[in-house]
């Protein structure tokens, strides 16, 4: 397994260096070297094969140039494709390596599944991120993030009921702190199209910080099912937070409609700026607070419910 492990993994690390540091598409050309990368995608291929055949139903070296193939295909892609297209693209390679698992038991793939989880959820929060989706055009927002929260939820399906604890956990996640998100930015650019003099007041702020808490909330509830990281996790949830919490202070002082007059409330009654930019927050804390017992417990009485964090769970 050592030696098929380095011979699975030589020719995509050497493929990676040479695009961090080297950056081929700037000498040969950006499809002439995504070839090359798609050469090496087809040798793991062919290497894949010819140990399925000869290890039977022993998958793991199979499993590791299977992992080296879509690894080297998603390169290609990311050299390739436009935003919202190479999230896609990414989105539907795990969808792939799920179903390739699935058909051929090969649980090492699940190495690929979080990683490209992993990927997609930075391109979609951070690079290009929420800032992209508030100013792309809204055909290829919404591709992006309703096509990815759509494959994603195949993949999550695939998954249900299979012992893959880490690799569910991290697509079940995904799937629901990505529609949460899509949600948000949703309304958002709602806003933008019908009311636009409100694009910078406090319902869209409050999106915007929604997307964050979201976000954060997700690395928090990725804790419960995974021991993987977990300091990476916190730190993560913890910016996100910060983030969250610093625009969410926004709406409640300088954007607040009860202080300020220039700041309207707008939209149909009940279902308006305030619902969203104050109840739709404050469900997100009601849900962390009752779902999320792995970090905290509400205990309620007479006097009313208090929370109890659980410090050493996290730790």
């Amino acid at each position: 397994m050592i030696w098929a492990f380095a011979a699975a993994a030589f020719a995509p690390v050497v493929a990676s260096v040479l695009e961090m540091f080297w950056e081929p598409a700037l000498v040969i050309g950006t499809y002439n070297w995504a070839w090359h990368v798609l050469v090496v995608a087809g040798v793991m291929v062919l290497l894949a094969q010819y140990f399925a055949r000869l290890d039977g139903l022993a998958r793991q070296r199979v499993a590791l140039f299977t992992l080296a193939a879509l690894t080297m295909i998603s390169l290609a892609l990311m050299l390739m494709l436009s935003d919202a297209a190479l999230t896609l693209a990414l989105a539907a390679m795990v969808l792939a390596a799920v179903l390739l698992d699935r058909r051929f038991n090969m649980a090492y793939l699940g190495v690929f599944v979080i990683a490209g989880v992993g990927v997609i959820g930075w391109r979609l929060v951070l690079d290009p991120g929420i800032f992209w989706a508030t100013n792309a055009p809204f055909w290829q927002f919404f591709a992006a993030y309703g096509g990815t929260v759509l494959l994603l939820s195949m993949s999550w399906m695939q998954l249900a009921g299979r012992d893959r604890t880490r690799t569910f956990a991290v697509v079940d996640g995904a799937v629901w702190s990505l529609s949460a998100t899509f949600a948000s930015l949703l309304v958002y650019r709602l806003i933008e199209t019908y009311t636009p003099y409100q694009l910078e007041r406090h319902a869209s702020v409050a999106l915007i910080a929604l997307v964050w808490l979201v976000s954060a909330a997700n690395q928090i509830w990725r804790l419960r099912l995974t021991e993987i990281r977990r300091w990476i996790r916190i730190t993560l949830a913890a910016i996100y937070g910060l983030f969250g919490l610093a625009t969410m202070a926004l709406v409640l002082t300088f954007l607040n409609p009860l202080y300020e007059y220039g700041e309207p409330a707008f939209g149909p009654y009940i279902l308006d700026s305030l619902f969203i930019a104050f109840a739709l927050p404050g469900l997100l804390f009601l849900a962390v607070a009752i779902k999320f017992d792995h970090v905290i417990n509400v205990r309620c009485g007479g006097l009313g419910c208090v929370p109890e964090f659980n410090i050493d769970r996290l730790a």
